[in-house]
């Protein structure tokens, strides 16, 4: 469970593979304007979204506690950047 907005987000267990704090990013040009860039996990480059941006929200500045929340969903993996977990 996190929260955003004051609202409590559920993802389901099965679907984390793991949680990290939020590493530097590698910026990603001409994305789509959820994505926040990659990251590096464990030799695989994964794409990271901004879960404010996906939500329609404008993208916030990042905090040192922010975390990476890496997802397999449908088939694929991707880190998803979350706060207040």
């Amino acid at each position: 469970i996190f929260y955003f907005c004051g609202q409590p987000y559920a993802v389901p267990n099965a679907s984390i593979r793991e949680m990290f704090k939020l590493p530097e990013l590698t910026a990603v040009e001409q994305s789509i304007a959820c994505l926040s860039g990659t990251v590096n996990c464990r030799g695989n480059i994964i794409p990271v979204l901004d879960f404010a941006a996906v939500m329609g929200h404008p993208r916030g500045c990042y905090h040192l506690d922010d975390v990476v929340m890496v997802l397999d969903y449908a088939d694929r993996t991707m880190g998803l950047v979350v706060s207040d977990v």
